[in-house]
């Protein structure tokens, strides 16, 4: 299922800083992410590898930025992270 960062920030009740239609599709780890996938950082020792990876799209905590890369921030980017794998990852119950 693919939905734009827009639609995510409001199904998790994050805030959303940057471009709201960047379509997501799955999530990933920094390293192995492709620009459709979702990636999270909730301390800022992993900042670094969010910035270098393809992910264009990244749940964050207040207090970190990563630039170039729409922001959905939230005081708990794992919660936030798990609750979208599930939604991105859905699958219809008719298909």
């Amino acid at each position: 299922m693919t939905r734009t960062a827009r639609e995510l920030a409001e199904y998790l009740a994050c805030t959303l800083e940057g471009d709201g239609t960047v379509r997501l599709s799955g999530v990933a780890a920094p390293d192995s992410a492709s620009a459709a996938d979702l990636i999270y950082v909730e301390t800022g020792r992993h900042l670094a590898r969010a910035a270098a990876s393809q992910a264009r799209c990244v749940v964050i905590a207040p207090g970190l930025a990563v630039d170039g890369k729409t922001l959905l921030r939230t005081a708990n980017p794992k919660l936030a992270f798990a609750r979208a794998a599930a939604w991105l990852t859905r699958r219809s119950l008719n298909g």
